[in-house]
């Protein structure tokens, strides 16, 4: 392909996910992979005998035990060797993080050669499947893009994201902070109404947690502005798995006399159980606290299964979701402000859609409007995506802002196509 794409996509780079969307024929189109799959592309990076694999084939390698594959990037990328987070979750990542002049690097065995690469380098690699995912859509080269950042990252992590931008090939970079990118169109569609609002967007993923209040300005397109950050880097989906799997573990010790742990196809198998539990059990606000789904694998040879309620999910996740109302009390702290300052809430990332996550939020903001973006903007399905019926989902929404974000940079007007 030859002919250039005058605009710019925009990119949701997460520690979990990644999603690209661009704004085409009047509104901004969230892009599936070639296959028409979903339009979030795990950000996990692995290396095998013949070449370097992204997304969810790389995200099966690690699920399977293999250290070869990269992840928590977002974590990463822009920090010492030494920062106190790095140090600390190197203790459970499986890939090998080296120190080279107090910056870390990640080591990999590739054709039975160990190399290393920069944070950048990896991150690199996400972006430019993302970019390659909007070339194949538009037909057209990308060289500028709009990239989401965490709203805490500091000038040394966003200088990084940059550099990873342009090692993917895109010449024109722009970061916007995740929490602004996920309301600004709805800010500037509803411009007067919402002039010095404050806003929380809450943001809870698969790594991690961050709530962040933004107040709206009172100037036409302009962005909205951060009071506070407040995150837990070490709560996210992955979290609430994991529960559900502690639980097994523990379940399977008494039954069987046997750890699943040592054995790393059997905890794949617990692992992907676990999963696919919590988000049935998660997802569906119709579905009663009495409600079972059923957790099937096998121990050596052996047949297991269970049944949790969403009552005793939610019970043995108490921990985490006090973590929840932790973070938001912390933002709220930073601001300087009471949770009855806040005019309205929105909510960020997979892990939001929980039931419980959005009943414990609607207690602490009582009377308060709960949003999503396509809530806020009555968007029609073929509004909102370029295949599928479904709206979008949280996982989406930073790159709808990132892309519509982007129209706006390169001369597009301040508007959202009315529904």
């Amino acid at each position: 392909m030859s002919e250039i794409f005058e605009g710019a996509i925009g990119i949701d780079l997460g520690n979990t996910t990644a999603c690209v969307a661009v704004w085409e024929n009047g509104g901004v189109h969230v892009i599936a992979d070639d296959e028409g799959e979903p339009t979030t592309t795990p950000a996990f990076v692995g290396f095998t005998e013949e070449r370097c694999i992204v997304g969810e084939s790389a995200r099966s390698e690690v699920i399977m035990g293999e250290t070869n594959t990269v992840f928590d990037l977002m974590h990463i990328i822009g920090r010492r060797y030494d920062d106190p987070e790095i140090q600390a979750r190197m203790q459970r990542w499986p890939f090998q993080v080296v120190n080279r002049d107090l910056q870390p690097f990640i080591q990999v065995k590739v054709k039975n050669q160990v190399k290393v690469f920069s944070p950048q380098e990896m991150s690199a690699k996400v972006i430019a499947t993302m970019k390659n995912t909007a070339e194949n859509y538009l037909q057209k080269r990308i060289n500028k893009a709009v990239i989401t950042v965490p709203a805490s990252f500091n000038r040394a992590q966003r200088q990084a994201i940059k550099e990873a931008a342009e090692l993917a090939g895109i010449c024109s970079v722009h970061l916007i902070d995740k929490p602004v990118a996920a309301v600004l169109p709805y800010v500037h569609r509803y411009g007067e109404e919402t002039a010095m609002k404050k806003i929380l967007v809450f943001h809870l993923g698969g790594k991690s947690c961050e709530a962040t209040l933004l107040s709206a300005s009172n100037e036409p397109n302009a962005l909205p502005r951060v009071q506070s950050v407040a995150s837990d880097t070490r709560l996210g989906g992955d979290s609430f798995t994991n529960v559900l799997l502690e639980s097994c573990k523990e379940e399977v010790r008494r039954q069987y006399n046997e750890d699943i742990t040592t054995d790393p196809f059997t905890l794949s198998q617990f692992h992907q159980s676990c999963e696919r539990a919590k988000i049935h059990l998660s997802s569906s606000s119709s579905m009663t606290s009495s409600t079972a789904f059923g957790i099937y694998s096998l121990v050596h040879g052996f047949s297991y299964s269970t049944e949790i309620s969403r009552e005793r999910f939610e019970e043995l996740s108490s921990n985490l979701f006090n973590r929840v109302i932790q973070v938001i009390e912390q933002a709220l702290k930073g601001a300087h402000l009471h949770k009855s300052d806040v005019d309205e809430i929105f909510l960020v990332g997979g892990s939001t859609s929980m039931p419980r996550v959005r009943s414990l939020l609607q207690d602490v903001f009582v009377d308060k409007p709960l949003r999503t973006l396509d809530e806020a903007l009555s968007l029609t399905p073929s509004e909102v995506r370029t295949l599928g019926e479904k709206a979008l989902s949280p996982d989406e929404f930073a790159a709808y802002g990132a892309a519509y974000y982007g129209h706006v940079l390169f001369g597009g007007p301040m508007a959202v196509k009315e529904a």
